[in-house]
């Protein structure tokens, strides 16, 4: 068994030395590079392509965006932040005195009715 191992073991040495020199010569061949570099670079352009159309597929089906559910993510965690300390604020013995201190946002009531106008129907005649 140890013959096995041991013959592997050489040959895998040998296919890492001969694969580094291989990519040693591609490396320093300028057409080779210059191709490669062309191709990650029409890559990299088509992925961008890829990616701006899934955006806006994904756009046309209402899916949130990644910067949009950030968003959503960075406004839960300061109202749960909020929730904590009113928690704490609540749980201290003194809590009748301090009263908490919210702070202050626009009002979700609705605003007055308007008294309804009644028209009287003028007759003729």
């Amino acid at each position: 068994m140890r013959e096995i191992s041991s013959v592997f073991k050489i040959f895998l040495e040998a296919g890492e030395q001969q694969i580094t020199r291989l990519a040693g010569q591609l490396m320093a061949n300028e057409a080779f590079m210059s191709r490669l570099q062309g191709t990650l670079t029409k890559a990299m352009d088509a992925k961008l392509v890829w990616d701006n159309q899934m955006r806006a597929a994904l756009a046309r089906l209402g899916v949130p965006s990644q910067e949009e559910l950030e968003g959503l993510r960075n406004e839960v965690n300061e109202l749960r932040s909020e929730l904590q300390r009113l928690r704490q604020q609540a749980e201290t013995p003194d809590s009748e005195s301090a009263a908490p201190k919210l702070r202050s946002k626009p009002s979700l009531a609705l605003a007055p009715e308007q008294p309804e106008k009644h028209y009287s129907k003028v007759s003729a005649g």
